[in-house]
C-alpha cells in the first residue's frame, strides 16, 4: 500500500527543497529586528549611574527571571491535543471565537460568535499557550540577562529555544497548516498564523544572547535553517499567501511577522517588498481622522484598534531600520499612526464607549506597547497619555526601559512584561 503524505508532510518536502535553492545570507550577527540595542543600554547605563527609575525597573526584571529559573521546558510535543495529522510536533489550535453548534449532537461544524472567546482555545493544555509561556519566559530571560549581565537567565533562556526549535525529541515543525482549526469545517486556516505574530520577540531574544556562548555555531545556524523553512511556508504555502491577501489587523501582523524573520535571516530583498507593503497597509488602514474602519466594525472596537496599531507601529519601526521611514509618510500629511494613535488616546480621555457589544471595558493599558516609539517619533503631548503611564507603572516601567522613554512618575512595585 502506497503511504499518503499529510499536507504538512508535503509542505514540509517542499519547504526543504527550497530553502536548499534559496540559502539564506547571513545578516549583522547581533542585530535586533524590533528593538534597539542602544535604547537599551542607554537604561542600562541610566541604572548604572543611580538613575532610582531604572534601577527600580531592572530589579523587578531580574526578580521575575530569577522565579523562571526552573521552569520546565516547554514544546508543541508536550502538549494534550493533536492536529489531524496526527503527529505531535505539529502546532496545533482552535480558532478562538467558534464554538460548537448546540443544535447538534456532535456540535459540528462548530458555529462563530465574534468577540466570544471559547476558553477551550487559550486551555493551558493547548500548544497556542505554550508557544505564548515560552515566548514570555524567553523574553524575560533575555532581558534580564542584558540588564543584569547573569549569565544563568542566558543558559536558562537558550535551554527553552533549543527545545522549542532545535530538539528532535520536542521541536516543532516549521509551519501552522494546523493553526485555529475549525471542528467539522477544517482542520487549518490561514487565519491562525497569527498566533505566532510575536515570533520576532522570540528573534530578539536569540540575538541579544548572541553576547554570550550559549549556541554553537551549529546551533545558531540550525535556528536559521528553521526559521528560513518557516519564512518559506509562510510566503509559498496556500495558507500564507491567503493571510498575506488579508486587509485587516491579520495583514498587518503577517508583514510584522514575516518581515521580522526575514531580516533575521538576512533576505534583505523580501523585507522591503514586506515593508513596502506594510506602508501602503497603513495608508490603507487608517483614515484621516485616525480611524481604523476594520477593527471599529468589530464587537471590541478599542481592543482591535489598539492590536492593530501594534502592528503598525512594529513595520514601522523595522523599516526604520531598512532605510524607509514610514514614520513620516508624506510630508504634505500628518502621518497616519500619530493620527490613530490620537484617535484612541483622545477617546480614551473623553471617556468614549466604543460601543462594542463584547467590549463593556476598555483597557487603556493595550496603549503602552505603541507609546514609547509614538513618543519618541512624534513628541507626543504628555498630557494625552501620562494617566496610562501612571495607572499602569508595572508594564509602563519595562517598556520605558526597552526604548528608552520617559519612566512613569510612580515607581512600579511588581514586573510586568512589555508585549511590545
Amino acid at each position: 500500500m502506497r503511504n499518503v503524505l499529510t499536507p504538512a508532510q508535503t509542505w514540509l518536502m517542499v519547504i526543504s527543497l527550497f530553502w536548499t535553492l534559496n540559502a539564506f545570507s547571513l545578516a549583522p550577527p547581533e542585530m535586533l529586528v524590533r528593538l534597539s540595542r542602544e535604547s537599551m543600554q542607554l537604561n542600562k547605563d541610566k541604572a548604572l549611574q543611580g538613575d532610582a527609575s531604572a534601577r527600580k525597573a531592572i530589579e523587578l526584571l531580574d526578580q521575575a527571571a530569577a522565579k523562571l529559573l526552573n521552569i520546565q521546558p516547554l514544546s508543541v510535543v508536550y502538549q494534550g491535543t493533536l492536529a489531524d495529522s496526527g503527529d505531535p510536533h505539529d502546532y496545533f489550535s482552535l480558532g478562538p471565537y467558534w464554538w460548537p453548534d448546540p443544535s447538534k449532537k456532535d456540535g459540528k461544524p462548530w458555529v462563530r460568535r465574534d468577540g466570544e472567546v471559547n476558553p477551550l482555545s487559550r486551555a493551558a493544555d493547548q500548544d497556542k499557550a505554550a508557544f505564548v509561556r515560552f515566548n514570555e519566559a524567553v523574553q524575560t530571560l533575555s532581558h534580564a540577562y542584558f540588564f543584569t549581565d547573569k549569565q544563568p537567565y542566558a543558559h536558562k533562556a537558550a535551554q527553552l529555544i533549543r527545545t522549542w526549535f532545535l530538539d528532535e525529541q520536542s521541536l516543532m515543525h516549521p509551519h501552522l497548516q494546523y493553526a485555529q482549526s475549525i471542528p467539522g469545517l477544517n482542520s487549518g486556516r490561514g487565519i491562525g498564523i497569527i498566533d505566532m505574530r510575536s515570533m520576532y520577540r522570540v528573534i530578539d531574544s536569540i540575538q541579544l544572547l548572541k553576547a554570550t556562548d550559549v549556541f554553537s555555531a551549529k546551533e545558531q545556524h540550525s535556528l536559521k535553517h528553521w526559521f528560513a523553512e518557516y519564512l518559506t511556508w509562510l510566503t509559498i504555502s496556500p495558507l500564507g499567501i491567503e493571510e498575506s491577501n488579508t486587509v485587516n489587523n491579520h495583514a498587518s501582523f503577517y508583514i510584522l511577522q514575516a518581515a521580522s524573520i526575514a531580516l533575521y535571516c538576512g533576505q534583505q530583498e523580501l523585507a522591503n517588498q514586506l515593508l513596502a507593503k506594510g506602508l501602503q497597509l497603513i495608508t490603507q488602514q487608517v483614515d484621516d481622522n485616525g480611524r481604523q474602519a476594520h477593527e471599529l466594525a468589530r464587537t471590541k472596537p478599542f481592543h482591535y484598534s489598539a492590536f492593530n496599531l501594534q502592528a503598525l507601529v512594529g513595520i514601522a519601526a523595522l523599516a526604520s531600520k531598512v532605510g524607509n521611514d514610514v514614520w513620516l509618510q508624506a510630508p504634505e500629511a500628518e502621518p497616519k499612526l500619530i493620527l490613530a494613535a490620537e484617535y484612541l488616546l483622545r477617546g480614551v480621555l473623553a471617556g468614549k464607549t466604543w460601543q462594542g457589544k463584547q467590549e463593556p471595558q476598555i483597557r487603556n493599558e493595550l496603549l503602552i506597547p505603541v507609546l514609547p516609539e509614538l513618543i519618541t517619533a512624534y513628541q507626543i503631548d504628555l498630557s494625552l497619555y501620562q494617566t496610562i503611564w501612571t495607572q499602569h507603572p508595572n508594564q509602563a516601567s519595562q517598556c520605558a526601559l526597552l526604548f528608552a522613554t520617559n519612566m512613569p512618575a510612580v515607581l512600579p512595585n511588581n514586573y510586568e512584561l512589555c508585549p511590545y
